[in-house]
């Protein structure tokens, strides 16, 4: 790593709060796209799943998330120092939402109602 350069390490989690229950987790990267969504009522697609700003009702830190990986961070051997340095893994794209989202954005019908650019 060149000297100037700059490493960003991930030590924050959060979950969204949809009002069935089902808690969508993002990683702080994805905070931004939440908040877009959130101000302007577009349906938000994340990692971990997709969500109407409709059924959101709120934004919470996922403890479970920082709790394990400040656990990792105390482990000894050197794997605890690893682990700071390295920051919390990032979440896994498991529904490939990006290309969904891509999809959607490209639709006439998407444009229309004012979501698409």
């Amino acid at each position: 790593m060149a000297q100037d350069e700059v490493k960003v390490v991930r030590t924050k989690a959060y979950k969204i709060n949809r009002s069935n229950g089902d808690d969508i987790p993002i990683d702080e990267d994805e905070l931004p796209k939440f908040i877009q969504g959130m101000a302007t009522g577009t349906f938000m697609f994340f990692r971990q799943g997709g969500a109407n700003p409709s059924y959101v009702t709120g934004i919470t830190p996922d403890k479970d998330r920082i709790r394990a990986w400040l656990d990792e961070c105390s482990y000894g051997h050197g794997q605890g120092e690893a682990a700071r340095l390295r920051g919390m893994k990032p979440l896994k794209d498991i529904l490939g939402l990006p290309e969904v989202a891509k999809q959607l954005q490209s639709t006439e019908g998407f444009k229309q109602l004012g979501n698409g650019k």
